[in-house]
């Protein structure tokens, strides 16, 4: 019966996790009435007539036609609408790669082990990832830049997942107050094709910040703005993140306050850096002396 209770209780708050959320112009001061997302985020999540729901970091599992959606039992494929299984298995953490041929997901196994797998949704055929020296590994996301799927894992333990995407409970209990710089990750880069694992040549934070939305494109191919917080110096510089080279450049730092890419937005032709920190909506110029990248 308790059991019963609590999978109704956690079915409504799952149905109900984004009320009251919702998207709101500003104009001189005035919250205006609602409207809908700004193009590429999709926030709160989509909802459609379909038996699966979406993935809630949709991005994530969509490449062109062709969407991945999981309900704890089986893995699918969705095209043109329509809903078709992949496979049975127990699958989550699921990235799809650019051109929808392959799917990274994590499984449970019947040992109730969580294990890496690469999946060829054409044949439904899965694969064992070899992770070599990663442990506690965490799929970050396909990076078309590279054409590769990002790994994550944690030097010297485990994480929780409040961690792993960046957020410590805070003293004013908001999640929001401090911010992890995620200097104890490492990054390793899977072959979608081949499953061969390499270490990541570069600076790999500014992707495992990303979330409901991929991170904020700076004018050029494969450019970013990014947001990387330091803990030990009390600061976070803002820059552009060159995902093809796995290169951070610095632009502005901003001190005494951690934040990372996802509560913040850069206005280039207004030369501003909007961003989120303890509940407040504040801004800093964009233009800035040079400052030195945060160590990795």
């Amino acid at each position: 019966e308790y059991y019963k209770l609590y999978e109704k209780r956690q079915a409504e708050l799952e149905r109900r996790k984004y009320d009251g959320i919702g998207w709101y112009p500003i104009a001189n001061g005035e919250l205006g009435p609602q409207t809908s997302a700004p193009a590429g985020i999709e926030y709160p999540p989509l909802k459609d007539a379909l038996t699966v729901p979406a993935e809630d970091e949709r991005w994530r599992v969509t490449a062109g036609q062709v969407e991945l959606r999981s309900d704890g039992e089986a893995l699918y494929r969705v095209t043109q609408g329509k809903l078709a299984k992949v496979r049975d298995g127990k699958y989550l953490s699921l990235a799809i790669s650019a051109d929808g041929k392959w799917a990274l997901a994590s499984r449970y196994t019947e040992e109730y082990d969580i294990v890496p797998v690469r999946i060829n949704l054409a044949t439904g055929r899965e694969f064992p990832v070899a992770l070599q020296e990663m442990t506690t590994p965490y799929i970050v996301s396909f990076m078309p830049s590279v054409g590769q799927f990002l790994m994550s894992s944690y030097l010297g333990g485990y994480a929780s997942e409040d961690d792993y995407h960046g957020e410590d409970e805070g003293w004013d209990g908001t999640n929001r107050s401090v911010r992890s710089d995620l200097g104890n990750m490492s990054f390793g880069l899977l072959n979608p094709a081949t499953g061969a694992v390499q270490k990541a040549p570069g600076e790999a934070r500014p992707i495992a910040h990303e979330t409901f939305r991929r991170l904020q494109p700076a004018g050029k191919p494969n450019e970013f703005w990014a947001a990387m917080p330091d803990n030990g110096k009390d600061q976070t510089v803002v820059g552009i993140y060159d995902a093809r080279f796995f290169n951070f450049k610095p632009v502005v730092v901003v001190p005494k306050m951690n934040f990372n890419s996802m509560d913040m937005w850069v206005d280039q032709p207004g030369g501003k850096v909007y961003f989120v920190y303890k509940g407040h909506v504040l801004a800093v110029p964009l233009a800035a002396p040079p400052v030195a990248a945060p160590k990795s």
